[in-house]
């Protein structure tokens, strides 16, 4: 079982918690603090003992799986006290990039992965983030504009094929950050029902979208209006000739303090993939010998419904009870 451990809101270890019912948390790349999150579930007579308190931390040594303690619920009538928190990642979700005095964009130029980060990082939180000083050997030029610091470096680092990573280090009382090259297995084999994997698959969603009229700035007939298509998970600036007008599922997208037709245009194209006709899988990895992380590539195949395609995990989930551990992967 993997050692959960406590620390005092200096990150002073106050020991190993052994007397709990559950612990719960969930990794997600969707870079939202509500998916970014941690549960904690005691007797009320272990917690009197370990007297967990909000502002202290939970971790697992030497993963992402922890952070900061946001709320403690006492229910005597249930005799259990929930602790929930929020993951070292997600504290990123809650400061912003602000561009310099004067400038429109934070902006780098042909500048080193891990040089991008530790500019944006590690600034916040008390010396709680330290970013890796290995040279990734990749540069990259981007921009940031009022985004959260995890979504505009998970964004900037995907671009490049890696991710960015979070890794609680107990004996340094850090938070080791990084960026992390994405690891793409869909080469080596497939993972499918046929393997006797447990897969969880849906196909496709009841409410997607293919097409946008994205509203940016001026009023009335002068405003800025532009449309976006989407076929095959990709967008198109002019409608693509196997969408037919029969096909289409429109929506509006607006944003009326877009800066230029770019922004128009990259904004709409993000909100219309949320809303992509996209098929998701929940898998119990536990029998194949993978190490996987968020944003790594695997095949996924079902030939009953007909899905074969490369995706990336998009979520990890631990779960810590009497039964054991059990670290669950999704991808879409």
């Amino acid at each position: 079982m993997e050692r959960l451990i406590h620390a005092d809101s200096s990150r002073i270890e106050v020991g190993m918690i052994t007397d709990f019912i559950s612990f719960d948390a969930q990794i997600h790349n969707n870079c939202e603090i509500a998916d970014n999150t941690f549960s904690l579930e005691m007797s009320i007579s272990a917690w009197k003992a370990e007297q967990i308190m909000r502002g202290d931390y939970i971790y697992i040594d030497g993963s992402e799986f922890g952070g900061l303690v946001g709320s403690v619920n006492k229910n005597t009538g249930a005799d259990t006290v929930t602790i929930k928190g929020i993951l070292w990642r997600a504290l990123l979700a809650m400061r912003i990039i602000s561009p310099p005095s004067g400038q429109a964009y934070r902006a780098f130029t042909n500048t080193e992965l891990n040089s991008i980060v530790a500019d944006i990082v590690e600034n916040d939180y008390v010396n709680l983030f330290h970013v890796s000083e290995e040279n990734t050997g990749v540069s990259i030029s981007c921009q940031f504009r009022y985004q959260t610091k995890l979504s505009g470096l998970s964004k900037a680092l995907l671009q490049a094929g890696y991710t960015l990573s979070c890794v609680y280090n107990a004996a340094e009382q850090r938070v080791i950050t990084s960026a992390r090259r994405c690891a793409d297995y869909s080469e080596y084999a497939d993972i499918s029902p046929d393997l006797g994997i447990g897969m969880s698959i849906t196909a496709g969603r009841v409410d997607d979208y293919n097409h946008c009229i994205a509203l940016g700035t001026g009023e009335l007939a002068e405003r800025m209006v532009r449309e976006i298509w989407m076929l095959d998970g990709k967008i198109y600036k002019t409608r693509p000739a196997a969408l037919t007008e029969s096909a289409l599922r429109s929506m509006t997208f607006d944003y009326p303090n877009a800066e230029s037709e770019d922004e128009l245009l990259s904004s709409a194209g993000d909100a219309l993939l949320q809303y992509a006709a996209m098929s998701s899988a929940e898998i119990d990895l536990s029998q194949l010998q993978l190490d996987l992380q968020l944003d790594d590539k695997i095949l996924t195949v079902d030939r009953d419904l007909g899905i074969s395609a490369i995706k990336s995990v998009s979520q990890r989930v631990i779960t810590i009870n009497q039964n054991g551990t059990t670290i669950r992967t999704e991808v879409e």
